[in-house]
């Protein structure tokens, strides 16, 4: 009932808060029509006064300052948008309701109107003054706002002038300043706005909304002119790392090799370091990519230390020099640093082989992430080689957080307490099932991206090959072309025969071997059958440590037995020349292919005596090709030659992949050819090359998909790569390949896994035809190789590769201008398989997204991940909107608010936003839960 304001006594001056009360009686005695000049409208401010409104005509001027003339009349509706979605009452459905209701029949005006001598006038607190004009009668003027502020809250000067001519003046002002040329009438813009926002939006644009707040603009600056900014594609990836280390304070990015998860990295780093959470950066990364990071860290301007990470399974307590300045620097690290483990695949085995011991890595990285909470990065492209437990390991080393687990990996139960040492319950991992990799990339603490998920969704299509843009700069994706050679092994049935007859065996023996600790009876036939598939030199030299004693093993066949067996082959390979080696003069050919073809040759090998011996080698069969070799023979011996010396053979054969690591004036050497063992199969810039050649089978799928990344990266033009492996072709003894051979069973091994490694690549490390050619990596995003056996590329099936995200990221871009279009504080429903109604309620405080999941039958708040909330709440265009009556969605949407409120004590209610809200309804049961939502809402009412 409308209050009797003619018995009321009116005062005339006013200097204090709550000027509704002042100005309330006056409103109250208007009697048709009233008039008010406001700096500022709000339905909120409004919806204050509208009691006092009712029958009357009411005509609003909003003017804007000198400061601000660029304001048009998108931005003051979006004012009035913006701090409706940032009101939680009541009444806000009901005040929206009341307003359109008037605006419709002509009884609200709003218009928007530009400086002047006396709306604009200003104390020097740049508070302007305001006017009500009360029918022809009287005028209230002063300092309030048509807000919440203005009208109660602030002290605010106002005084009633009802002197006759005075009043006139002022209307006649109103007038001219309503019908000037610089007014815009805002009345059906602001109409339309509100109808939008009282109707029920699709579902669609809930779903597309909220995929939208997950990758917000980045608006960080560069700190400098020499510093690389994030594409698009590593922005969106950067904003969900962000995500997982502010919530998990740990995040393990598994990103195809050259898509740049350095400069992720470092950007992700920046950011934090802008938002004050760290101060220092530690990197533990191979010796070869230390120049990368430190040119990445130091030109984002942050204080790094880069460290080798082989010290860190140094034992406690060494003294050398290294390892000093490393304990040094992880005794200062604290929860403001950032840990960055750069091809954290070097952790897949958290025991020593030499005595099943935790490796001291894990020891001390537990110990700075876990006791003293620091923020933790892992970075690799193939973070699996032999199996699940080279995940779960990689993932102990983050902070513990997931939901506690008492059963192992394998699916059997455990005790808790009783086996922590080993995984603990709250450490993330996935179980050994044949499903494990989509457990691992759902995993709240994974982000999982390709090169071919990067191609599809992000990358510009032209007829010239797609492109992504990094700036103005375009980058190109590279065509591929997969290359099988076969090729004979030598003296086959000698050494098929020495093999199957056990003439490498030894008896059970500790070796360390590719730098791990082995315990085996056939760690040397090993090495022979990874020889044998290498090169005549290489073998040899396996040989002659098996006779000479160098391995210092005790064989199973006596020294008399190898000499009689294994000293012929050997006399054999020392007479061959590299003329009559098959597999090398199949070699010379690709590279006379490519030299005329202009392209430099990147030649990956496992042995080191093999390396030498295609240098050598080459230098007589292709004189005039310029070759550079990270391998040396000294004596008997050949070694890697000393980093320094490599890496400047590096910048020699690849300038332009490495231009910011050379210095100006340096003289450089130009090479054709560079020769490498895996030690610089990760991490350096090999791409001004654009062929890779594994000229042995590699030890594991993971390192032939780290050498195919030295080339396979992001190019200045349009270009086609060649990838090629050689295989070893038994054409003398096709029984020794059906019977138990180790190089028969080594081949099998490595085709398995590499089917597992390719989930992580999506480029097939192991061509199952002699040429398989890609037009672009878009063609790989969803597809595998069968298992073993040379699977003809129809046999290829389908499978999800890459984060879950990254598949709504797919549907936001197809629908991108679309979604930019979406206005804030929407609300919808739809129904969905589950069991129980729920709410989805997006809010933003302060530029940041939170979600609210709302059980309405449990009354509870429900815990939730991103992916599996994109998941839930996941539709299309074409789903229909379910008939719910919006007070009912009004009325969760403020209990969900208000909840999220009262669960931090920090969180203030003036600067959290409504973005958008989705009732989800059982499947078969619309109107169903209708009664029991109004009886909780006036329950919550009342309460």
């Amino acid at each position: 009932m409308q209050q009797d304001f003619a018995k009321t006594d009116l005062v005339y001056d006013h200097w204090a808060r709550h000027t509704l009360d002042f100005v309330a009686p006056h409103l109250g005695r208007a009697r048709e029509c009233i008039r008010i000049a406001t700096g500022f409208f709000t339905v909120e401010g409004y919806d204050l006064i509208r009691r006092y409104l009712e029958g009357k005509r009411v005509y609003t001027l909003v003017g804007y300052d000198e400061t601000s003339r660029e304001r048009l009349r998108e931005k003051l509706i979006e004012d009035i948008m913006q701090h409706l979605r940032m009101w939680d009452s009541e009444n806000r459905r009901f005040a929206v309701i009341d307003l359109v209701a008037k605006l419709q029949m002509g009884e609200l005006h709003v218009i928007e109107q530009g400086g002047s001598e006396v709306l604009d006038a200003r104390t020097r607190n740049k508070d302007h003054a305001k006017v009500f004009i009360l029918d022809q009668d009287k005028i209230l003027v002063g300092s309030g706002n048509l807000t919440v502020n203005g009208m109660r809250q602030n002290a605010e000067g106002v005084t009633c002038v009802d002197v006759p001519e005075r009043v006139a003046r002022w209307l006649e002002w109103f007038e001219s300043y309503w019908n000037a040329p610089d007014t815009y009438d805002l009345t059906q813009a602001l109409l339309e706005a509100l109808l939008d926002w009282l109707r029920l939006h699709s579902p669609f644009d809930v779903y597309l909304k909220t995929v939208l707040a997950l990758i917000p603009e980045d608006e960080t600056a560069a700190p400098r002119d020499g510093y690389k900014m994030p594409a698009k594609y590593q922005q969106v990836v950067i904003e969900r790392v962000l995500r997982q280390l502010k919530e998990w304070r740990g995040a393990m990015l598994v990103a195809s090799t050259g898509l740049g998860k350095t400069v992720m990295a470092t950007h992700t780093a920046y950011r934090l370091a802008q938002e004050g959470r760290i101060r220092n950066v530690v990197v533990f990364a191979p010796l070869q990519v230390h120049p990368d990071w430190d040119q990445a860290l130091d030109s984002a301007g942050l204080s790094s230390k880069i460290i080798t990470r082989n010290l860190l399974d140094t034992g406690i307590g060494r003294k050398g020099k290294a390892t000093r300045q490393m304990e040094d620097v992880l005794a200062r690290i604290d929860e403001q640093y950032l840990i960055i483990v750069d091809e954290s695949q070097y952790f897949k085995n958290r025991l020593r082989a030499v005595d099943g011991k935790v490796r001291y890595s894990f020891q001390r990285l537990a110990e700075v992430v876990r006791e003293r909470g620091a923020y933790i990065i892992l970075l690799t492209a193939t973070p699996l080689a032999k199996g699940v437990q080279d995940l779960n390991n990689q993932l102990y080393l983050l902070p513990y957080g997931a939901e506690p687990c008492y059963q192992a990996t394998n699916g059997q139960m455990a005790i808790p307490g009783m086996v922590d040492d080993q995984i603990h319950p709250h450490s993330w991992k996935v179980p050994e099932t044949e499903r494990f990799f989509d457990e691992f990339i759902n995993l709240p603490v994974c982000t999982v991206i390709s090169t071919s998920q990067v191609a599809k969704n992000f990358a510009i299509h032209t007829p010239e090959g797609d492109y992504v843009e990094f700036g103005a700069q375009r980058r190109w994706i590279p065509e591929i072309a997969v290359h099988r050679i076969k090729a004979p092994v030598p003296l086959e049935n000698a050494m098929s025969f020495a093999i199957r007859k056990g003439y490498f065996r030894h008896h059970l023996r500790r070796f360390r071997i590719r730098g791990e600790w082995q315990h085996s009876r056939t760690t040397i036939q090993k090495e022979a059958e990874v020889a044998w598939t290498s090169s005549p030199l290489a073998l040899n030299e396996v040989i002659r440590k098996t006779l000479d004693g160098t391995y210092g093993a005790r064989f199973v066949k006596s020294e008399d037995e190898r000499a009689r067996i294994l000293g012929p082959i050997q006399d054999q390979l020392r007479a061959m020349t590299c003329d009559q080696d098959a597999k090398f003069l199949g070699l010379c050919r690709i590279l006379e292919q490519h030299q005329r073809q202009g392209q430099k040759v990147v030649i990956f090998t496992e042995r080191h005596a093999t390396a030498v011996y295609l240098g050598e080698s080459l230098a007589r069969m292709l004189p005039y090709l310029r070759i550079a070799n990270a391998v040396q023979r000294e004596g008997d011996d050949y070694t890697l030659k000393d980093f320094d010396t490599v890496f400047d053979l590096l910048l020699d054969f690849a300038p332009q992949a490495n231009e910011d690591k050379i210095q100006s004036g340096r003289r450089s050497r130009p090479y054709d050819v560079f020769i490498t063992t895996d030690a610089y199969g990760a991490g350096v810039n090999l791409q001004d090359a654009a062929v890779v050649i594994s000229y042995d089978l590699a030890w594991t799928a993971e390192t032939l998909i780290q050498r195919a990344g030295r080339i396979l990266r992001l190019w200045h033009y349009p270009r086609r790569v060649s990838l090629y492996v050689f295989v070893g072709d038994f054409r003398e003894d096709p029984e020794g390949m059906r019977q138990m051979v180790g190089i028969n069973r080594r081949l099998e091994r490595l085709t398995q896994r590499s089917r597992q490694a390719e989930r992580f690549s999506e480029l097939p490390v192991f061509p199952q035809d002699d040429v398989v050619e890609y037009a672009s990596l878009g063609d790989l995003s969803s597809v595998t190789i069968a298992d073993l056996g040379l699977a003809d590329i129809t046999e290829i099936e389908e499978f999800t590769g890459v984060s879950r995200f990254l598949h709504h990221i797919t549907a936001l871009n197809q629908n991108l201008d679309y979604a930019n279009q979406i206005p804030d504080d929407i609300s919808s429903a739809m129904t969905y398989p589950g069991k129980n109604p729920q709410f989805f309620l997006l809010l933003r405080d302060q530029h940041e997204y939170h979600w609210v999941l709302y059980d309405i039958q449990q009354q509870q708040m429900v815990a939730i991940q991103e992916d599996r909330l994109l998941d839930l709440i996941q539709c299309t265009a074409n789903t229909p909107v379910t008939v719910v009556a919006p007070d009912i969605i009004e009325g969760y949407a403020q209990q969900c608010r208000r909840l999220w409120l009262a669960a931090d004590e920090s969180r203030t209610t003036r600067q959290v936003e409504r973005v958008c809200a989705l009732y989800l309804v059982p499947e078969g049961a619309e109107g169903e839960f209708e009664p029991m939502l109004r009886e909780q809402l006036k329950a919550a009412e009342v309460g």
